[in-house]
């Protein structure tokens, strides 16, 4: 057998850094990019700097030092032999250059800066840009006595030219650089080891040094090595203009020269963080855009929401107002990008760049956040870019008193840094604003109540005792009315059931009735979601679930639905006579059926059922003025403020337990499975599926996202007997109808919620 083998001596002018669709690139040209790149990012990161060294107590100037040289030094180890015949494809074996970069990082910083803490975490940012640092990292594969090849003119001369002479411009200081040379992988895998071992054993005071510094570090490479390697040398790190675009947006919305409610006008002005409660259909979106272009300075735009759903339309409008790009992350979020490209080329960075929060403005959920408070994914990056954002949390009455907990303990560590937070809420009980400043120490929380509308009245409220079944006649006699009718069932079980009996009915055309709720496949879910964006102007039945209470701007003309909590009634009112532009619409809200209380407490609903019906006078005109009351009397009588308490304590315990045990190193799956980590409580666990008739379909793409238009999310103990993998997927051998969903065999009770 002959090998093709290049000449093992490379010049300092032949070491390649990049070879790919942008043409060759040197080690050195590469590093240049870098540098300069990072002039461009560091004005952005100064407020964010500057509030992590004072948390920190370190040195500003040698913190830039450190993440300096972590950025020039990070692709050193590209000088062996081995890389340069990989990079020229005279070989197929790798190993990974950033396990000899950290070397050289370790050498060059232990030589120039001594610290009070034993080991500095800024190499460990370098061995790992382009993976995650877990325990076991690089075990087994580089405990070996083999020669790196180290080219070591190339990397003596790197060192002592290339990064002395940009060093020395930026800094105007000289810099030791008497590198050693590596003769073994097992001499770079046990200074590596050294690191691992001892950062394990630092107690707490040091855990939140090794955590954040780290991530300062490796999210500035990032930055610096990912636009250099796509040959830009632009960042567009935060929106531009927006507070123009807003109103232009506005204007040709309304066709009004003064476009701006008394809300928005409110919040174009407020700097800092802020409290806003106002009702559905008053534009808080927009308002919330003004307040944050009113505290921008070098901060992104972070739009937390509680679904995929809302996250997909909100973007869209974003996208709308601002035309710029705006990042997208959920758990399908990447078929939602891929899906724009039109099955054009697809450029994933895309994906990257929105999942780690770095365009502009990104919009995710909220579970996006949390999970970067648990060191989880691409954690060090979404943690210094929502630290250094403006965090607009919609829907915060949305979440459970477990998952506001989290929201807190998250938010107050961020705001920590230099965040900006803006909550926003259409009903938030008097209770949890009081334990939102108190918590967060925000003494100077802006809380901002829009009774504006207090005394409009959208919906006449009616209570009936029969179970939903009970519309079916209503409903078809409104929408051959021409009305457009809403339905809303709390499980799906439910609103299958009833779709079935209205479509048995033959009354009504195909087009003229829409099932949805979480169990369609993706593609399905996004077409049922553009059908509801334009309603056609006749007759028109909707049948669903949760999935249409937050932040869809849909607008029906009545409604039934089952009961449930205050604040999710509310929302659910808020889908009809939106703006309040039409005399009081019709709501009937029925009994709830015995599947509902795997959705919500029983007594709970019954409970807001009784202060509604004492709250609203005998003409059933559900006013605005009426909800805060009711939903603080609700709280009382549940302890909803003992119960938060409760939760807040438990997490910052668990979160402060988890980060002084991880530090900088990444939590792994099977990590989280033991430790039973969630954002959210769930009465079941669920798992992502793709429904076995379109197997072939599926296994046929080459495109992985295009293969997520089938997926669905189920719960696992529907489908766990009937899983089958196949190339990383999982399907299940369960039937699918676009119409319906998924369809599960015949004997299993379809309690799940949404």
């Amino acid at each position: 057998m002959i090998l093709l083998v290049i000449d093992a001596l490379y010049s300092y002018e032949e070491t390649l850094a990049k070879n790919d669709e942008h043409g060759k690139q040197t080690l050195e040209e590469h590093s240049m990019d870098c540098s300069t790149l990072f002039d461009h990012i560091r004005p952005f990161k100064e407020n964010l700097a500057s509030s992590l060294c004072k948390r920190l107590q370190i040195s500003k100037d040698e913190l830039w030092r450190h993440v300096f040289l972590s950025v020039v030094l990070h692709d050193i180890g590209k000088a062996t032999e081995v890389f340069q015949n990989y990079v020229r494809g005279a070989t197929k074996e790798k190993v990974s250059h950033a396990f000899v970069s950290f070397f050289f990082a370790d050498e060059v910083l232990r030589q120039n800066f001594s610290s009070g803490i034993l080991l500095l975490p800024d190499p460990l940012a370098v061995a790992c840009h382009h993976s995650e640092l877990h325990t076991e990292k690089f075990s087994g594969r580089y405990e070996l006595d083999e020669d790196p090849c180290v080219l070591e003119p190339v990397v003596r001369q790197f060192l002592n030219v290339f990064v002395r002479r940009v060093y020395e411009e930026r800094f105007r200081d000289s810099l030791k650089l008497t590198a050693t040379i590596p003769k073994t992988y097992s001499q770079i895998y046990d200074r590596y080891k050294l690191y691992q071992t001892r950062i394990s054993r630092e107690g707490r005071l040091t855990a939140e040094y090794f955590r954040l510094k780290y991530a300062f570090t490796k999210s500035v490479i990032h930055y610096c090595d990912w636009y250099a390697s796509g040959r830009s040398e632009y960042i567009p790190y935060k929106p531009l203009d927006l507070h123009a675009k807003t109103l232009r947006y506005l204007v040709s919305k309304t066709h009004l020269k003064q476009p701006l409610s008394d809300l928005q006008q409110a919040l174009s002005s407020i700097v800092g963080n802020t409290l806003v409660t106002a009702p559905t259909g008053t534009g808080k979106t927009e308002a919330s855009l003004l307040w944050a272009s009113k505290n921008f300075e070098s901060r992104k735009l972070l739009y937390l929401l509680p679904t995929m759903t809302t996250c997909n339309r909100i973007r869209a409008r974003l996208k709308d107002i601002s035309g710029d790009e705006v990042g997208l992350a959920h758990g399908s979020s990447d078929f939602v990008l891929w899906r724009e490209e039109n099955d054009t080329s697809w450029d994933f960075r895309k994906s990257l760049f929105s999942r780690a929060f770095i365009y502009g403005s990104t919009v995710a959920t909220l579970d996006q956040f949390l999970l970067a408070s648990l060191n989880w994914g691409k954690w060090y990056l979404k943690l210094m870019n929502s630290s250094n954002s403006c965090i607009v949390i919609d829907e915060v009455h949305a979440y459970d008193p477990f998952t506001v907990a989290l929201t807190l303990e998250a938010v107050e560590k961020a705001v920590g840094l230099g965040a900006r937070v803006l909550f926003m809420t259409a009903t938030m009980p008097p209770q949890l604003r009081t334990k939102l400043k108190e918590y967060l120490s925000i003494s100077d929380l802006n809380i901002l109540i829009d009774k504006s509308h207090d005394d409009v009245g959208r919906v006449l409220l009616e209570f009936t005792n029969h179970g939903i079944s009970e519309c079916v006649n209503d409903v078809i006699q409104d929408a051959k009315a021409g009305k457009k009718v809403l339905v809303i069932c709390n499980t799906v079980a439910k609103a299958k059931e009833l779709y079935s009996s209205i479509i048995k009915r033959h009354e009504l055309n195909q087009d003229e009735i829409m099932l949805l709720h979480s169990q369609f496949i993706a593609r399905d879910r996004a077409n049922k979601e553009t059908v509801l964006e334009d309603l056609p102007k006749k007759g028109f039945v909707c049948i669903a679930t949760q999935v249409v209470e937050v932040s869809l701007d849909i607008d029906f003309n009545s409604m039934h639905t089952e009961a449930c909590p205050i604040e999710a009634l509310v929302q659910r009112l808020g889908r009809i006579n939106r703006k309040g532009s039409r005399p009081p619409e019709k709501a009937i809200v029925y009994s709830p059926s015995d599947s509902s209380a795997n959705v919500y407490d029983p007594l709970v609903t019954e409970s807001s059922m009784n202060i509604l019906r004492e709250e609203i006078k005998s003409d059933g005109l559900l006013k605005n003025s009426i909800i805060e009351p009711a939903i603080e009397k609700l709280c009382d009588e549940q302890d909803y403020l003992d119960q938060l308490d409760r939760e807040i304590a438990q997490a910052s315990t668990d979160i402060d337990n988890l980060l002084n045990s991880l530090k900088c190193f990444q939590l792994t799956i099977s990590e989280m499975r033991a430790k039973g980590l969630t954002t959210r409580r769930q009465r079941y666990l669920t798992i992502e599926i793709i429904p076995k008739e379109f197997s072939q379909k599926v296994l046929n793409k080459e495109e992985r996202f295009a293969r997520a238009e089938y997926s669905v999310k189920v719960p696992f103990y529907k489908v766990y007997r009937l899983l089958d993998e196949e190339d990383g997927l999982t399907f299940a051998d369960v039937r699918y109808d676009s119409d319906l969903g998924v369809i599960y065999p015949t004997g299993q009770i379809d309690d799940n919620i949404i």
